[in-house]
């Protein structure tokens, strides 16, 4: 009851969605893979605690993307990831 009621106040999943998208911003996460990691982060952060299953593999999933992008990067230092994570500048 109290989480539905903060959610009311504060518009609800559209904040959610706001934030997780400044934070995958900040991350340097392509707007392509917004939604990918809107719902990973759904997964892990509001039904993770009720589901650990689910938590779990979302979680898994997101270290491997990043792991993923890792590797990217420093196959290619100056290549689209590290300009995606520096902001192209």
């Amino acid at each position: 009851m109290r989480r539905e009621l903060v959610r009311r106040r504060v518009g609800g999943e559209q904040v959610i969605r706001v934030a997780v998208r400044v934070i995958s911003a900040m991350l340097g996460v392509p707007e392509s893979d917004e939604e990918q990691f809107t719902d990973w982060v759904v997964r892990v952060l509001q039904i993770g605690p009720y589901d650990f299953e689910v938590g779990g593999q979302a979680t898994r999933e997101i270290l491997a993307y990043f792991e993923q992008k890792i590797e990217e990067r420093m196959a290619d230092p100056a290549g689209p990831t590290a300009q995606g994570v520096s902001g192209g500048q």
